[in-house]
């Protein structure tokens, strides 16, 4: 942003608040996810996630470069939970699993009723090693040397893929509608603030 056109720099300069839900500046654990990839057309997208990423390094170390402004707080959210992952079904599981079938009775007839599997393509399954995708270092890397602070870098007890899925008084969100709060009372306080009070921000 910093080198971008006057309407870039004017947006950077005027964010006030970056939240970071679980994202991997550092990389994450893509072992599972390599089966389910391979061969589409996102694998190299995929790849590019992992670990020891050179792609990831070099975004982070620009971003921190190229957005500078003290006038925006950086929050990162990380989860604390374990993931299904997935894992290639064996030749006896696969042929169990296409069998899998019983017969009824129903209104006199007979019906042919086929089970429904969680098996995905080429034999996939979501019963693999449950695994944390994205650590906490990798998640909270992308915050700027002043956000080392405990309070820039905050638990959320849920698994990767459910991160921001809140539902009424949850109390996960309730600690994201704090965050938010606080990012918007420092710079606005509540007599200035463009809203009449954070309280707006209902759950």
């Amino acid at each position: 942003m910093a080198d971008g056109d006057q309407r870039d720099q004017a947006y950077a300069k005027a964010t006030r608040g970056i939240l970071f839900f679980g994202v991997p500046s550092q990389g994450m654990d893509i072992s599972s996810l390599r089966t389910l990839v391979r061969g589409q057309p996102n694998e190299f997208l995929i790849s590019n996630l992992r670990e020891d990423s050179d792609v990831l390094r070099r975004q982070t170390r620009d971003f921190r470069q190229k957005f500078p402004h003290e006038s925006c707080r950086i929050i990162s959210f990380y989860e604390t939970e374990l993931s299904r992952t997935a894992r290639q079904a064996s030749l006896s599981e696969v042929h169990l699993m296409r069998s899998s079938w019983r017969t009824i009775a129903f209104q006199g007839a007979s019906l042919l009723i086929f089970y429904c599997s969680t098996q995905g393509p080429h034999g996939l399954e979501m019963t693999g090693e449950p695994t944390v995708l994205v650590t906490q270092a990798s998640a909270t890397c992308g915050s700027r040397a002043r956000e080392s602070e405990l309070k820039y870098t905050q638990p959320i007890e849920r698994s990767h893929s459910e991160l921001v899925k809140f539902y009424p008084r949850d109390p996960c969100y309730a600690l994201v509608k704090y965050m938010m709060s606080d990012v918007i009372e420092a710079f606005y306080p509540s007599s200035q603030t463009p809203m009449s009070s954070t309280s707006n921000l209902k759950a």
